[in-house]
């Protein structure tokens, strides 16, 4: 695992790595061009002939096991945890994983919701892990939402990375999805110099509807006066907005505090 940069994160682990484009949010992947700057300096977790190419690295389930302070984790970041070229048993593989090493909290991530609720909407909730859809615009939430609502309904804790926004999404009710499930959304700009701008008309408009829901909301990038700022999270209208659950907060806590090495 590495440690991240991230705000809402202690670390990122990849036990599944690659994906293949599914929908316009992925036109300027930066994991994609991450996975072939990692293969040109030798990693041995990327192949110099396909960097990108969806893997299951089977040596890495037991990575977050290794570390005993409980942390948030983001898992699969480099990758589509639910990808269809996968060996069938890797999100199982990955997610027994997450039960062992239950001091955790994992964050995972996909734009495959069709086969993330295939996966589990017959299984338990698992309380440390997370489920997540990325979202673009409003016809990614449209697709991907009812299944995360589906998820939600049977115990799962589900969140919405919208990451990157090129394009509007209200939270507004509507027949296609819940807001009333969705325990957090985080929201950030594309990056990259081919980057497609975010409106800050659309994060208003979100950060607005979050409020009015209650849910809690994360600006996490922004373009500011041309560049993108991540660190320190960017200003909306003069205000920071860096809202975290606090079941995740707390976890996040313990996961910085200085502890003796393990």
């Amino acid at each position: 695992m590495n440690k991240t940069g991230i705000g809402y994160l202690n670390y990122s682990w990849n036990p599944v790595t690659g994906c293949s484009p599914v929908s316009a949010g992925c036109l300027n992947c930066w994991a994609k061009k991450r996975a072939t700057e990692n293969a040109a300096t030798g990693s041995k977790w990327y192949d110099p002939k396909d960097p990108f190419k969806p893997t299951l690295h089977r040596d890495r389930l037991d990575e977050s096991s290794h570390r005993k302070t409980p942390s948030v984790i983001g898992v699969g970041f480099m990758g589509d945890i639910c990808h269809p070229d996968l060996p069938e048993d890797a999100l199982a593989c990955v997610l027994q994983s997450c039960r062992i090493a239950n001091q955790h909290t994992y964050l995972w991530l996909t734009k495959r919701a069709d086969r993330l609720g295939e996966a589990l909407l017959g299984v338990d909730p698992v309380p440390n892990v997370w489920l997540g859809v990325s979202v673009e615009n409003m016809a990614g939430a449209i697709e991907r939402l009812p299944i995360l609502a589906q998820l939600a309904e049977r115990g799962w804790h589900t969140w919405v990375s919208m990451e990157p926004l090129i394009g509007s999404v209200t939270l507004a009710p509507s027949p296609h999805h819940n807001w009333d499930l969705v325990e957090w959304v985080i929201v950030g700009c594309e990056s990259g110099d081919d980057r497609r701008p975010m409106d800050p008309a659309w994060v208003t408009q979100l950060h607005g509807e979050c409020d009015h829901f209650g849910i809690p909301f994360f600006l996490k990038q922004m373009e500011v006066e041309g560049k993108v700022q991540a660190h320190p999270t960017p200003y909306l209208n003069g205000v920071q907005h860096t809202e975290i659950p606090y079941a995740i907060q707390e976890r996040l806590e313990q996961g910085s505090s200085p502890r003796p090495a393990e």
